[in-house]
């Protein structure tokens, strides 16, 4: 009795614990099948781009993307001198499913893409997915340039220069970009460049001020100190510096220094003043005061005009002082030698 039940028993688990690995195996098996769907088995277009492969289910952005990718490559070779970077596949992803399988962790809602460099890869969200404004080019050179500063410095650059410098390479700076951080700055709620590292944590808007901050950063950076100094940072962190020792040894002051002086650039050249002028509001409110202006003016010419008329109207302007019932009679005085004797 006590061996029957045993077998029951031992039966019962079996068939349990043999229910949980099934379970499990199919579990794998199905995010194995996504993830293997997902980066390159199935994808309808594979072509060649600068330095790596393009993965998408269609050609539509393949022309350009590769076009600006190249672009931004020049641009950072011609500061920074070239890098030659592991092959890559820049992936675009059809469904956030996809997308989150292939970034392979937690990423803001916010964002629309994505470059893991140790994973030698680069997803962007297809643009019926993203809530962005930038254009798929724009985030290809974007997402592009991230691997470029990872193979420059292992890694190890702050998020403000990372963020900064691929927005300068991809060349994305943008009207919006100047109001972002000019309301921060006339609010008084930058933020610290050392805070930018949080960046993933951040709300949609207040990610955006930050990413304004970063490449106002590193155009000053690069306008006040030059691109050898920035060469230079970045050799010292892949070295293995700190950034302040990175930036003291190329400009002479530490982060929170240079913070200092950037965030003053921005207070002095992001103001009001420079949102309204930058505002296409404010030019088709003033089109529109000049040709009221313009509207009013003649309107009132017209107006005087009538009135001039009207009062020459009741004035004499005949100056003959002749006879007045016989107009064309000429005075006597004026023949003096018709006049009777």
């Amino acid at each position: 009795m006590g061996l029957f039940i045993g077998v029951a028993i031992a039966y019962h688990w079996g068939m349990k614990v043999l229910r949980i690995v099934a379970l499990v195996f199919y579990c794998l098996t199905v995010a194995n099948l996504a993830l293997g769907e997902s980066t390159g088995e199935r994808w309808a277009v594979e072509e060649p781009i600068p330095g790596g492969m393009y993965h998408a289910q269609s050609e539509e952005w393949l022309m350009s993307i590769n076009a600006r990718i190249t672009k931004a490559k020049s641009l950072s070779d011609s500061l920074l001198g070239a890098v030659e970077l592991e092959a890559y596949i820049l992936y675009i992803a059809n469904s956030d499913a996809q997308f989150d399988s292939l970034v392979q962790g937690v990423f803001p809602h916010w964002g629309a893409a994505a470059a893991l460099p140790q994973l030698h890869r680069i997803v962007l969200k297809s643009p019926h997915l993203k809530l962005t404004g930038k254009t798929m080019e724009t985030l290809a050179a974007h997402e592009y340039s991230h691997l470029l500063m990872y193979a420059l410095t292992d890694g190890k650059a702050p998020r403000w220069m990372d963020e900064g410098l691929a927005m300068y390479f991809a060349q994305e700076w943008s009207y919006q970009d100047f109001v972002n951080v000019s309301w921060a700055a006339i609010r008084g709620t930058m933020i610290p460049l050392a805070e930018i590292n949080s960046l993933n944590t951040f709300s949609k808007a207040r990610a955006e001020v930050a990413y304004a901050e970063s490449y106002l950063a590193i155009n000053y950076l690069f306008e006040y100190y030059g691109a050898e100094g920035m060469k230079e940072t970045l050799s010292g962190l892949k070295a293995g510096l700190s950034i302040d020792s990175a930036m003291q040894i190329a400009f002479g002051l530490d982060e929170a220094g240079f913070e200092q002086e950037v965030f003053a650039n921005i207070r002095e050249n992001h103001t009001l003043l420079g949102i309204l002028m930058g505002s296409n509001l404010f030019w088709g409110a003033l089109a529109l005061i000049v040709v009221i202006g313009f509207i009013r003016t003649r309107l009132n010419r017209k107006k005087r005009y009538a009135q001039w008329e009207e009062e020459e109207r009741y004035q004499s302007t005949d100056f003959d002082y002749g006879d007045p019932d016989n107009p064309e009679k000429i005075d006597d005085e004026d023949e003096p030698w018709k006049q009777d004797d």
